[in-house]
């Protein structure tokens, strides 16, 4: 659930038209959603579900779209997160295969929200 949830917010946010939508705008830049997003990519077990968070996050533009600038200790914690969930992962042997996935993206999420300063 939480994986198409993602892939939604995603596509919406990459479609001008829809992004341009009063109703979008108030759903996918908000702060709530961009605080389940950043929870998603800190605690869902599923890691397919945190990959596609991230590029959700990546998606978003500006600092403003993120939620204003008060979001961006919660920016700064969920990657510190994704580095202790990397360093100490556990999950299934199949799940290995994304591990290298999920780093590039926490990273380049790292450098989206550094570059936004």
């Amino acid at each position: 659930m939480c994986w198409n949830a993602c892939i939604v917010v995603l596509k919406t946010i990459k479609n001008e038209t829809l992004a341009q939508s009063s109703v979008a705008s108030q759903i996918f830049f908000s702060v709530r959603t961009v605080k389940t997003l950043y929870d998603i990519i800190s605690n869902k077990p599923n890691i397919k579900a945190r990959i596609q968070a991230i590029n959700a996050l990546l998606s978003y533009k500006s600092v403003d779209q993120l939620g204003g600038p008060e979001m961006l200790p919660l920016a700064l914690d969920t990657i510190s997160d994704c580095m202790d969930y990397k360093t100490h992962f556990q999950g299934s042997t199949a799940e290995l295969n994304y591990l290298d996935v999920f780093e590039d993206g926490f990273l380049n999420l790292w450098k989206a929200v550094s570059d936004m300063l």
